[in-house]
């Protein structure tokens, strides 16, 4: 077995330690929590790493490009808007609105607000 860690076990520890801490009451380590060091692969640090209980979910559905994309984007950046993805993924907000729809029925996203302002982030469990 092979791991993308640059330094000892000890190393390992304090940086996982000291991203729960950074993240307490978020219920999610982000990848910008953990500070990992320069020498770190840049193949992992591209990587965003879905929680556990959303691949589970992955597995039983099948998404399409913009709802994996939407994903990744709400764990990444945070809340996202219908506006802000449409424009991204050069869509209309219809389309955007169907692929957010899956994921909401999927109870892989979470809607706050019935407005203009609504937004959606990852469903914490």
């Amino acid at each position: 077995m092979s791991y993308c860690w640059p330094g000892n076990v000890r190393e390992l520890e304090h940086t996982i330690s000291r991203a729960i801490i950074l993240s307490a009451g978020k219920g999610l380590i982000r990848l910008k929590d953990l500070e990992l060091p320069e020498t770190f692969p840049e193949k992992v640090l591209k990587e965003e790493i879905l929680p556990l209980h959303i691949q589970k979910k992955l597995k039983e559905i099948n998404l399409n490009t913009h709802q994996r994309e939407i994903l990744k984007l709400a764990l990444g950046k945070g809340p996202v808007t219908s506006l802000q993805l449409s424009q991204l993924f050069n869509v209309t907000e219809q389309q955007i609105r169907k692929d957010l729809k899956l994921l909401l029925e999927k109870d892989l996203l979470e809607k706050n607000g019935t407005t203009k302002g609504t937004y959606y982030i990852l469903r914490k469990s």
